[in-house]
């Protein structure tokens, strides 16, 4: 996962990406870049929205991730 060339993070099996887009229309954040082949699951957004209401324990993980997230993309804001 990558920002402008920079390397964010390497995302490993049963990782996910995506979920900002799904949770609010905004523009993309980074790129993700397969190095070998990939299997993904493609998601709507109201399939999305289901699961986390059938899935409080994914939607909390979920929740975790996207602060984490967050709160790097803010970090490298200030100090980048």
């Amino acid at each position: 996962m990558t920002r402008d060339g920079v390397l964010l993070a390497t995302l490993g099996p049963s990782s996910y990406f995506g979920e900002y887009a799904l949770l609010e229309d905004v523009p993309r954040t980074a790129t993700v870049t397969a190095r070998t082949a990939t299997r993904c699951l493609q998601l709507a957004g109201w399939h999305f929205r289901a699961l986390l209401r059938g899935n409080p324990d994914f939607a909390t993980q979920l929740l975790d991730t996207v602060v984490h997230r967050l709160s790097q993309h803010e970090s490298d804001q200030v100090h980048g």
